[in-house]
């Protein structure tokens, strides 16, 4: 099994334009009349939405989102007997989040989470038939993006003589067949946890906000937790933000 990528023989763009959206679709053909590209672009030249490219027999090779020149959403790639082979996750032109790789029958062959900055932080391998052969990794990324009220970006947790309301976005994974929980809270003198809250997970994101006093320094504990099926935790990652 393989991806075949195709060679142009002849390009020939037909133009689709739609006034009102100012939106048009440009197509490309192999020499024996099949499409090879289909992208739609904005303003003449922007990618924006649905492309698609496909070998020369026509069955088709990639399916990728753009918004306003940039990969966003899901781009998915096939071999050349119509198999999905893989499939990423694009969050403002960059990979961010879920990687999953199949087998030809359909099977998860492998899994990986990528964070903000583009690092792989979770791989999961699996044998034909299901068996884990290797996993490792953490639970949630420590490249968090973290941002004060005026949403500058602070470069490190660290931070001495700030106060007021920030906010920080964390990659999580989400693992194919185990639970994950991501939870929040305030350490106090002892090193135990206050006030914690289990934070919301979408598309590999947990958001959260919390408040800062210069008065006193304060540290924040993020604990991420994985569970089999049986409710087990078989990993565990935390991380403290101090101010």
């Amino acid at each position: 099994m393989k991806i075949r990528y195709p060679i142009i023989f002849v390009s020939l763009f037909l133009v689709f334009s739609c006034s009102q959206e100012k939106e048009k679709l440009v197509v490309t053909k192999y020499k024996n009349g099949n499409t090879k590209t289909e992208i739609y672009y904005k303003n003449d030249s922007i990618k924006h939405g649905l492309s698609k490219t496909y070998y020369m027999d026509g069955s088709i090779l990639a399916e990728e989102h753009f918004a306003d020149g940039l990969q966003n959403g899901w781009s998915l790639f096939y071999d050349d007997e119509k198999n999905l082979v893989y499939k990423l996750f694009f969050k403002n032109g960059a990979e961010y989040g879920n990687r999953y790789f199949y087998y030809r029958s359909g099977s998860l062959e492998a899994y990986n989470c990528y964070d903000i900055r583009g690092e792989n932080f979770y791989i999961l391998k699996l044998d034909s038939i299901g068996n884990i052969e290797q996993e490792e990794g953490l639970v949630f990324s420590p490249n968090i993006l973290l941002l004060d009220s005026n949403g500058k970006e602070l470069e490190n947790f660290t931070t001495k003589n700030l106060e007021g309301e920030y906010s920080a976005s964390i990659a999580v994974i989400e693992h194919p067949f185990k639970k994950v929980k991501l939870v929040f809270g305030k350490l106090n003198q002892l090193g135990q946890m206050e006030n914690s809250k289990r934070l919301e997970i979408k598309e590999n994101t947990a958001s959260l906000t919390f408040q800062v006093d210069n008065q006193e320094s304060k540290e924040f504990l993020i604990v991420g937790t994985l569970e089999n099926d049986k409710g087990e935790t078989v990993l565990e990652d935390s991380l403290v933000l101090k101010f």
